[in-house]
């Protein structure tokens, strides 16, 4: 009886086979600098037609500790420049951050956030992307890193002279006569 069984099963998984389940990766192609920003290419594999994937860039200096602090800013849908947030609303995510589609490279821009206080001085950095699903819920990380060079010197002030004295002309006053009927 449990032969029965066992050629049950088997027939049922030839006529029913289980879908495959693909792994979705996110990879960074090239980096190249552009002014102050860079043009990242991206491409995201292994996603179904009706799945839609969603990146934010960042940069983070290397940790050996693998304690990620990440800065930046990515250029958005509806151009202008979102600043790295590490939980961002999903709508805003699904208005603002990149689409990728499947198996097509994305030039996504990203710039370094000097005043951020993750920002520990001229060195390497790591560029990473995060990526959030359809329904704008984070997901994982791009399977690679790129490592660039960010070299920014906080600028020192210079010492600018002041007036001495500043004198402003007062109102003058005229007697005008008021008429008189």
């Amino acid at each position: 009886m449990k032969h029965i069984y066992w050629i049950l099963f088997y027939l049922l998984l030839l006529i029913f086979p289980q879908k495959a389940f693909a792994t979705i990766e996110l990879s960074l192609l090239d980096i190249s600098p552009k002014g102050d920003y860079f043009e990242i290419t991206a491409k995201v594999t292994g996603m179904s037609s009706s799945s839609g994937t969603f990146v934010q860039g960042m940069f983070t200096a290397p940790d050996p500790d693998q304690n990620y602090h990440y800065l930046g800013y990515t250029w958005g849908q509806k151009g202008d420049w979102l600043q790295y947030q590490s939980s961002p609303e999903k709508g805003f995510v699904l208005e603002n951050f990149i689409a990728l589609q499947n198996d097509q490279e994305t030039r996504i821009l990203l710039k370094p956030d000097f005043a951020d206080a993750d920002y520990h001085g001229s060195g390497e950095y790591l560029v990473r992307l995060k990526r959030y699903t359809a329904s704008g819920s984070p997901s994982d990380y791009s399977t690679n890193t790129l490592s660039v060079s960010l070299n920014y010197s906080t600028p020192t002030p210079t010492p600018t002279s002041t007036p001495a004295s500043i004198t402003t002309a007062a109102p003058t006053s005229t007697n005008t006569p008021t008429p008189t009927p």
